[in-house]
């Protein structure tokens, strides 16, 4: 079974649409200047910490 494949690639792709919307705040592009975004940056933080902590023990 390809679970743990799949269940990698999707953590994988979790973390590169994290960073992705990082870099998008970070750059300041207009529809993302709003609190609500503020906040969902914070869960992506979060998301990604976690998401990087895990794909690291992947690779011990």
């Amino acid at each position: 079974m390809d679970l743990d494949n799949n269940f990698t690639a999707l953590i994988i792709a979790i973390f590169v649409i994290s960073l992705l919307v990082a870099l998008a705040v970070y750059y300041n592009i207009p529809q993302f200047k709003n609190v609500q975004s503020g906040i969902q940056l914070k869960t992506l933080q979060k998301i990604l910490i976690i998401d990087s902590v895990y794909y690291n023990s992947l690779q011990l």
